[in-house]
């Protein structure tokens, strides 16, 4: 298990709740070598504390933030595409005010219905 508090540089920041989608993902980011340093968090609760440095991820510098966050578009949290918008503008308040950062790359990812075969 993942030191929560570590002060490493995250290349990407996974948010899925369901594990096999979220292992595949990660399998896949690896293979194509897009990604060394994954962190996956499971709701988007955790991800607001990962992203703003509270809770378990307190030890995490606000100077550090993902370089890229995928957001599965159906987590139980979110509704769609205009909760995937709030989520991102509240996203980029916070960061503006708190690290200086104006744009976090957030893209959603769909859910695996939609894209196996």
């Amino acid at each position: 298990m993942r030191d929560r508090s570590s002060d490493a540089q995250v290349d990407i920041l996974v948010v899925e709740d369901t594990h096999s989608d979220a292992a595949l993902l990660v399998h896949e980011l690896r293979r194509h070598n897009l990604a060394h340093r994954i962190q996956v968090i499971g709701n988007r609760e955790e991800a607001l504390d990962f992203i703003f440095c509270r809770g378990e991820y307190q030890g995490r510098s606000f100077l550090r933030p993902p370089k890229m966050i995928l957001l599965d578009l159906q987590l139980p949290q979110l509704d769609g595409p205009v909760s995937f918008k709030d989520f991102r503008q509240m996203i980029e308040r916070i960061a503006t005010f708190w690290i200086g950062v104006n744009r976090l790359p957030l893209s959603g990812i769909p859910a695996h219905e939609a894209i196996s075969e």
